[in-house]
């Protein structure tokens, strides 16, 4: 197949959605795939990486790994705030268009993701009709709603638009795929999608890569870590912004300080950035918590592994008003780094369902200090289920929740909707 694959943003930048950059990488191993993307922002490389991006050219062709990436030049935000966010998004989707419109032609179909799958949806749309291409879409977050009640985005205008964007895709989409049951139902119920059109792949893990630490490893992890191989420690690695509700990790924290005799075995590791990161700082110091609970940047791909190794438990939050019912893929690699997890977010979450399911984890209510820190301290104290946890948690990455078995329901999908425009073609 050649696949023309359109995401706004792209390895080598942190944050950038890894299981893209992960099936992009396995298709192209027996495809043609060409990723065409945006240069990467500054402020989300690594510290130590230098990306030098051409001053004049408006665009670049590079090699990585097995794939074929174009890079087109747009507005990149400066730092994670909503209005240089909103100008991003609209002036590379402009620019993801006129990129992708001529290598479209030579491309069996589009395949679309991105951060914001609702716009980039309309540019896989626009590109893929033109040329009758099939598009495909991956979609991660339904609602459009979600920022909007969860007060990151307090715009009725931004709400409406969103919703006519999803109905727009929904219901000229040749595929959508989604990795849960429930969101599928959610764009049956909501949206009136076609069930023809929706294909669930749950997320994965990739196994090879990220896997269980030895306790001397783990040690020697915490010692540059944190600085007490000794030490109990609680992470939580990923995105700083309002839907992930990280008040509650702190308000735990001040709760075992103030009940538990042992708190200063423990240390709480936030790892990440984004726009409620320093509100989060200023809430640690203001409850007097900043000395067991530590911030870290946004971490280089083997150093967030590491921090996933070494952990004893590694946390999974989300707002309690956050709507969405997803799955966030860090829960699949804190399983497969053989991590127990313990989950504070809405019930009606399908991570909630993989952790009751598998026996990986405690789930701690949503917006909940004090059964989160119950959780924490059960954990932490209670070595044999901490074990069978971690145990559990890596036996159903290994069984299922892997990235050969995803990457094989994608080729499966994605080669059955050519063959089936193909046909249709014939016919006409």
């Amino acid at each position: 197949m050649r696949i023309a694959f359109i995401v706004n943003h792209f390895y080598p930048e942190l944050g950038a959605i890894r299981t893209e950059f992960e099936v992009a990488r396995e298709l192209a191993k027996k495809h043609n795939v060409l990723v065409i993307t945006t240069f990467p922002r500054k402020y989300r490389l690594p510290k130590d990486y230098t990306y030098k991006e051409p001053k004049v050219r408006p665009a670049i062709l590079e090699n990585i790994e097995t794939m074929r990436v174009l890079r087109v030049k747009s507005f990149k935000s400066r730092q994670d705030s909503i209005k240089q966010r909103l100008a991003e998004l609209l002036t590379s989707s402009f620019m993801l268009t006129l990129s992708s419109f001529f290598y479209t032609a030579f491309s069996d179909l589009v395949l679309v993701a991105g951060d914001i799958e609702l716009v980039m949806g309309q540019v896989g749309l626009i590109v893929g009709k033109i040329w009758r291409k099939p598009v495909a879409v991956i979609l991660h977050d339904i609602h459009p709603d979600t920022l909007v009640k969860s007060g990151v985005i307090k715009s009725k205008l931004v709400l409406t638009v969103s919703e006519l964007l999803i109905r727009t895709f929904s219901k000229y989409v040749d595929l959508v795929i989604v990795h849960s049951n429930t969101n599928a139902r959610i764009l049956s119920k909501r949206y009136s999608m076609d069930q023809d059109k929706m294909k669930v792949v749950e997320l994965w893990a990739n196994i090879n890569e990220v896997r269980p630490a030895t306790e001397e490893k783990r040690r020697k992890l915490k010692a540059v870590y944190v600085g007490d191989p000794s030490k109990k420690v609680v992470s939580f690695a990923g995105v700083m912004n309002p839907p992930q509700g990280l008040d509650v990790v702190i308000h735990a924290a001040r709760i075992i300080k103030e009940e538990y005799r042992d708190y200063d075995k423990i240390v709480f590791l936030l790892v990440g950035d984004g726009m409620d990161k320093p509100r989060l700082q200023k809430l640690a110091s203001e409850l007097n918590v900043d000395d067991i609970v530590k911030f870290l940047p946004l971490q280089p791909r083997q150093k967030y592994i590491e921090i996933l190794q070494l952990s004893d438990v590694c946390l999974v939050t989300l707002r309690r008003d956050y709507i969405q019912p997803v799955v966030p893929s860090k829960l699949l690699e804190i399983m497969a780094a053989g991590c127990p997890a313990v989950l504070s977010m809405p019930p009606h979450s399908d991570a909630v369902k993989i952790v009751e399911k598998y026996k990986c984890g405690i789930y701690a209510g949503a917006g909940d200090p004090e059964r989160l820190a119950k959780a924490i301290i059960q954990l932490l104290e209670n070595n044999p289920l901490r074990k069978e946890l971690s145990a559990n948690a890596r036996r159903a990455t290994e069984e299922y929740y892997n990235l050969s078995r995803a990457v094989a329901e994608y080729e499966k999908l994605l080669s059955e909707l050519v063959n089936k425009r193909q046909r249709n073609t014939k016919k006409t």
